[in-house]
């Protein structure tokens, strides 16, 4: 089973980057809208991964309780409009929410 498509690009993110990946909740949307969203450790192996990518990756329980209130301010890059031809806003993310982001996006340069 592989890793959703934000996950694949967030992981090559931090290769090309090399930086730290810090994983959302895995959320099984194939069950169906009730499924719950689990560590995603609980369904990959993350010690084989990281050793596999040769880089650490931490998952966001670990950065933060996922019963927290509190919005933290994350700054993001936009890259969607630059790769669009349409001038269209970032995409939002079920994961923002569920996290307690407050994201900030700056443009990147093209």
């Amino acid at each position: 089973m592989a890793p959703h498509a934000t996950q694949g690009n967030l992981l090559y993110l931090a290769m090309i980057t090399e930086r730290v990946p810090i994983l959302p909740r895995f959320i099984p949307s194939h069950i169906g809208p009730d499924a719950l969203d689990i560590p995603f450790g609980h369904v990959f192996d993350v010690a084989r991964l990281s050793k596999a990518i040769g880089l650490p990756i931490l998952e966001w329980d670990q950065v933060k309780d996922v019963n927290s209130t509190v919005v933290d301010e994350l700054g993001c890059w936009a890259v969607w409009p630059v790769v669009s031809e349409e001038d269209i806003p970032p995409r939002g993310s079920f994961n923002i929410d569920q996290l307690k982001l407050g994201t900030i996006h700056s443009p990147l340069s093209t």
